[in-house]
């Protein structure tokens, strides 16, 4: 949502496959929810500034099972102070932490950009039909705002160029 509570852009989450962590964030932070033997035993890497949530998706499902609940659960407010609008500092941090993991993913780079590849059209056709079905059937929201014209909503259909351009970067390095 934009800076003045308006629904601008639905994201679908693909179903989790760990594999797929190595080109994309998988996972919407806000929405998450933990047991409690996660978090007793695995914190959070603090010395990282921008891509520790990232960071802790691969550290747990190395270990615990992730699974993907199809529901909104929240929202994400995009704005001109968030942190993560310095993308070249996140984009070297996130480089860095990935290599850490790099061999840990367990299958190949060309059957992994394949799925990915798979997975983003599938999530289009899924943000499609959403964004089709919120604009005929406008959801009342748990918070004072509103739903985006459909051209608005039309238009932040992802993955956008870069996204493509980031998961390309991260499979050269």
């Amino acid at each position: 949502m934009d800076d003045r509570s308006r629904v601008t852009e639905l994201d679908v989450r693909p179903e989790f496959d760990r594999r797929k962590l190595a080109y994309r964030i998988l996972i919407g932070q806000p929405a998450v929810f933990f047991r409690n033997e996660v978090v007793k035993t695995h914190r959070l890497d603090t010395s990282l500034q921008f891509c520790m949530d990232y960071e802790y998706w691969l550290r747990i499902s190395e270990e615990f099972d992730v699974r993907h609940v199809r529901d909104v659960f929240s929202g994400f407010r995009r704005h001109e102070q968030q942190k993560t609008e310095d993308m070249d500092a996140v984009s070297v941090e996130t480089e860095d932490m990935l290599s850490r993991y790099r061999d840990s993913f367990g299958s190949s780079v060309g059957s992994t950009v394949l799925a990915n590849t798979y997975t983003e059209a599938t999530r289009f056709v899924l943000s499609l039909y959403e964004c089709l079905a919120v604009s005929a059937r406008p959801p009342e929201l748990a918070f004072d705002g509103e739903i985006a014209p459909f051209t608005e909503l039309l238009s932040n259909l992802g993955p956008s160029v870069a996204d493509v351009r980031k998961a390309w970067r991260r499979r050269k390095s």
